[in-house]
Formats: structure tokens, sequence, C-alpha cells
């Protein structure tokens, strides 16, 4: 069976992919998209294999200065709450593996760091994404998608990337809010999305504590 390629936007740990890994269906990573240094971590330590040994035998490193570099120009680990950037420079000089550590889960997770960076991304045959919902769920302060204001409106970066792409099968996943929230962020996220895409709008999956919403989207026209 021929691998399925995959984008794994907003990637966090990996649970899209944990899926296609438990559904035996053979898939290869093109990239991912995250800036959450501790969550890119841990898609390492989960799906490429890394471990401290690695970590410590791995030696393709380029130079300390050279992978704060690198892990600064596509936001790692930058604090949207503070609008503060992750100081990977303050490790170049220390004892510790920090910075080879973040540096090499970097690299073998692809990962391509903040979405709103990128220009385009490489053909894949399906795209996975799970946009913030901080700004539309019940647990926020319910902001709304606003492009630009909101961690919510990462969506739109989203748009930009797809509209750009060859055709493709599209999978993300939200908070159940996002059919309810008084903001219409579904009614938002589908007006974004048209016309060149559409959108499975209402598959919903329940669970004895959560509700989670599955839209699929494809290319109408290529």
């Amino acid at each position: 069976m021929e691998k399925l390629t995959i984008n794994e936007l907003f990637s966090g740990i990996g649970a899209q992919v944990s899926a296609l890994e438990k559904l035996g269906i053979p898939f290869e990573i093109r990239h991912t998209s995250d800036i959450d240094h501790n969550a890119v971590l841990a898609y390492a330590s989960i799906h490429c294999g890394l471990t401290e040994e690695l970590i410590n035998t791995y030696t393709e490193y380029p130079t300390r200065e050279e992978m704060a570099r690198q892990l600064t120009e596509i936001n790692l680990g930058y604090d949207f709450q503070k609008s503060k950037p992750y100081n990977w420079y303050r490790f170049v000089n220390s004892k510790s593996k920090e910075l080879e550590k973040y540096w090499l889960a970097n690299k073998l997770s692809k990962n391509l760091g903040d979405i709103s960076k990128l220009e385009y991304l490489d053909y894949a045959d399906f795209w996975t994404y799970s946009f913030p919902c901080t700004d539309i769920s019940v647990a926020g302060k319910q902001e709304g998608i606003k492009h630009g204001k909101t961690r919510s409106g990462l969506l739109y970066e989203v748009q930009r990337l797809l509209e750009r792409a060859n055709k493709m099968l599209v999978l993300y996943f939200s908070c159940f809010q996002l059919f309810h929230d008084p903001a219409n962020a579904f009614t938002n996220a589908f007006l974004i999305f048209n016309p060149i895409f559409h959108i499975n709008r209402k598959p919903t999956i329940r669970t004895l504590k959560f509700q989670r919403i599955y839209p699929v989207i494809f290319r109408k026209t290529f």
C-alpha cells in the first residue's frame, strides 16, 4: 500500500498521527507546524525515536549559535500571553544540552514552527490541523476567530496556505463550541474556506466527557 503523505499543522504531541498509527495506515510526515517547544519535544519522543541517548550521541549538530538562531527564527517557544519570544541564546554557553535537545526534536519532527511565517507547504495528500480553540472555548474568553487579533484567528493562516496548495483532503478538529458560540465561529470558519472548498459541516464525536467536531474539507475545483 502506498504511503499517505501528511502535513500536520498545530501538531501538538501528534494526536492525529497517533490515530493513523492505531489504524495501521502507512503514512509519511512531510511537515509539522507548532511553536510549543515542549509539545514538539513530546512529539519527537513519541513518534520520532528521540531519546536521551540519541541526544548525547548525535554527531551532526550545527553550532550552538546556529541552533539558537534557527529555533528563534521559527518562533519556537513563543509566549502568546506575554507576546515574547523564547530566549534560546541563553543556552549557548550552558553546560546543559537544552539547545541540542530541542533542536534535534525539531529536526526529527520536521517542524516548521510558526505557521504565520510559512509562505507555502510542500504537497501532501492529507492535511490535518487543530487550530487553537482558546478564543471560542467556554474555558477561554470567547473573543472569536479574529484574523491577526486572537490565537483562534490563526485559522486564517491555514486558509492562506490551502489556497496556494494543490488538491488534497483536509481534516481538522475543534471544540464543540465552534457550532454554538455567540460570535458564530463555525459560520465564520466556513466562510473563510469558501468558495474553493467544500466542508462537511457537522461530523461530531461524543465521548463521556468531551465533544469534538471533525470537519472534512476538500477542494471543489482543481
